[in-house]
């Protein structure tokens, strides 16, 4: 997600919903920015992990960051649902059937995928249905649905019309892969080690979202 896309969603959220505003209590202690809160929700959302593996990182405790992700899932379906959820326009399926014929599939307008099957699944009724397990069923509707609002505005951000037009002769020459000689059991064993390390893990996770928003945020 490039930064102004981010900021743009939490932009949004301030505007929407006073509880990402950064407040003082009663002491005069500021709360947590909406930077903070954003954060915690999309990593949640993006890593599909509980809260308490993003407190240490994100600096909250694991019912808050559960907070924010629940209110931001509300807030982005209610804030960029009726732009990114609508039915197409005359001039989307035009540009779809267009760009599907060039790829070799005349009249084919979209795929089938398994979210609408999951959509489908939620309006299903259920034969013992409690309160909690309609609760559950709505949260889990709008964190479903958020994120593809997401998705689609990712996808509106770096989509390239020009790319529809490139095809397999302007891709390069084929490149020969290097093989290299097969490890021995030490090396594999410290290979291992290094993949296991959860210290390398977070670095390069942070080394990567540097790298994007370096080179592709701005």
């Amino acid at each position: 997600m490039a930064r102004h896309v981010f900021n743009r969603i939490r932009e949004g959220m301030v505007a929407y919903h006073p509880y990402f505003e950064c407040k003082q209590d009663a002491l005069g202690k500021l709360g947590f920015p909406s930077y903070q809160k954003c954060t915690a929700a999309i990593r949640m959302l993006t890593y599909a992990i509980p809260g308490d593996l993003v407190d240490e990182y994100i600096r909250m405790s694991e019912s808050t960051c559960l907070l924010s992700m629940y209110s931001f899932c509300k807030a982005v379906v209610t804030v960029f649902g009726p732009e990114y959820l609508r039915e197409p326009t005359t001039a989307d399926t035009e540009r779809l059937l267009a760009i599907n014929a060039k790829r070799g599939f005349p009249g084919m307008l979209g795929s089938i995928d398994s979210f609408s099957s999951v959509c489908k699944a939620c309006r299903r009724p259920l034969a013992t249905s409690t309160t909690r397990d309609i609760t559950l069923l709505m949260k889990f509707w709008e964190v479903m649905t958020a994120c593809l609002i997401m998705h689609n505005m990712i996808t509106e951000d770096e989509r390239d019309n020009s790319i529809y037009d490139q095809w397999f002769d302007f891709q390069g020459e084929n490149v020969e892969p290097e093989q290299p000689p097969p490890a021995t059991f030490d090396q594999f064993v410290h290979f291992h080690r290094e993949l296991r390390d959860w210290r390398t893990h977070v670095q390069l996770q942070d080394d990567l979202l540097e790298h994007m928003w370096t080179h592709i945020g701005n």
